[in-house]
């Protein structure tokens, strides 16, 4: 996995994120000298090139009300999350829009980022109030 040296992620959280990129209002932003460059532009740029086995748990979130970046994107990602036999969890909330936060009506999403932030990352230090901070 490439990035920056020494940087190993050990999860990753994608809210109502793009997958792949090839979609024809897509292919003027990644435009190169030939359609040859241009597809190959489009492929680099798109984050699905990059999945593989070796990286770390994905938290996927997608609501299917979305009308900026369709719920499909996130199921075909996490089609090929599996096929590559990924570590994952999938959550679609029913009837959300592209943007919205840990609590949609829908669904409190606080226990869900918490917990798979907790497994991944382990839990958080414990900050006393009132303490000076030094």
């Amino acid at each position: 996995m490439g990035g920056l040296p020494g940087f190993r992620p050990r999860c990753v959280i994608n809210f109502y994120g793009v997958s792949h990129l090839d979609t024809p209002h897509r292919h003027k932003i990644f435009a190169g000298a030939t359609p040859e460059e241009t597809a190959e532009n489009i492929r680099l740029a798109s984050p699905s090139t990059w999945l593989s086995r070796a990286m770390p748990p994905v938290l996927v979130v997608h609501g299917t009300g979305d009308n900026t970046i369709p719920v499909e994107e996130s199921r075909d990602l996490t089609r090929h999350m599996d096929g590559l036999g990924m570590d994952y969890r999938y959550v679609e909330i029913p009837g959300a829009p592209h943007s919205f936060h840990l609590e949609p009506e829908q669904m409190d999403l606080r226990p869900l980022v918490c917990g798979f932030l907790a497994r991944h990352l382990g839990a958080p230090a414990k900050i006393p109030f009132n303490q000076p901070r030094g």
